[in-house]
Formats: structure tokens, sequence, C-alpha cells
């Protein structure tokens, strides 16, 4: 459903809001090291969101991303506006050009259950409430 982007984005922000504070920054290399994401492309997801005001980022030799309090009180669904935008939860599943509650594609209706309840769980829950969660009940983001 998200776009590799926008997986790799959650992933970084939740590992941001539990391991950095305004003054303990994390790196780029870090971060993709422990999530096994690449660098490169992590860098640019990261500085979207920086630029967007989801996360914090300082440069130099002492610098790199943070999470601020603030940041982790965001709702989880603005990293996806950021990253995907709005539309991943309202686009067709099977790729038509039109899909709607009027003219529905074959899965339509079945999804639609589904989307709606993860834009109100995204909508609903801080990021700091998903990183609070990892190492409870098997909760992780590296397999």
């Amino acid at each position: 459903m998200f776009s590799k982007s926008c997986e790799y984005g959650i992933r970084a922000v939740i590992y941001l809001a539990a391991n950095s504070t305004e003054t303990k920054r994390c790196g780029i290399k870090p971060i993709a090291a422990k999530l096994e994401i690449p660098s490169h492309f992590l860098g640019k997801i990261l500085q979207k969101l920086a630029r967007e005001n989801v996360i914090h980022s300082i440069k130099g030799p002492n610098g790199g991303f943070f999470a601020t309090e603030e940041d982790a009180s965001k709702a989880m669904i603005t990293v996806v506006n950021v990253l995907d935008g709005p539309s991943v939860f309202s686009s067709c599943a099977v790729g038509l050009k039109e899909c709607s509650d009027e003219k529905p594609c074959p899965l339509h209706n079945d999804i639609k259950p589904f989307r709606n309840a993860l834009m109100h769980s995204l909508s609903s829950k801080s990021i700091k409430t998903f990183a609070d969660t990892l190492g409870e009940d098997g909760t992780y983001l590296v397999v």
C-alpha cells in the first residue's frame, strides 16, 4: 500500500523517536545500518521529512537527525502525508484511474474497511505511541 520511501520513512521516524533527542542526534549511516535501509535513499527521505518539519536535523560534525518531543507527538499520518500524500488512502488497489463507491473496482469494497481503519490508526496515534511499543510483544523495526 505504501511506497518504499514511506515504509522507510515510517521506520526511521519511529527509530528517531525512540533513540534521539535534541542533544543525542543520529547520523544517516548508523540509522541505515540499524534499519537495513540504503543510506543514500534514507538520506533523501529524512531530508524531506526535516524540510517539512516532521523531524529536525543539524548539519556539521556534531549534527544529525533527531525527533523532539513535539515531533514525536505528531500523528503518524503526518509522515505518510509528506512521503506518499493522502491519495494513498483513496487510490485504486488495482490501479484504475477512477475507482469510487459509485464506480468500484473488484477489490474496492473489500479493501475500503481496512484502508479506513489504517487511516484512523495513523491519524489517532502519535509517532511516540508507535515508538513506545518497540520491544513489547515482539514489536520490532528490523527482521
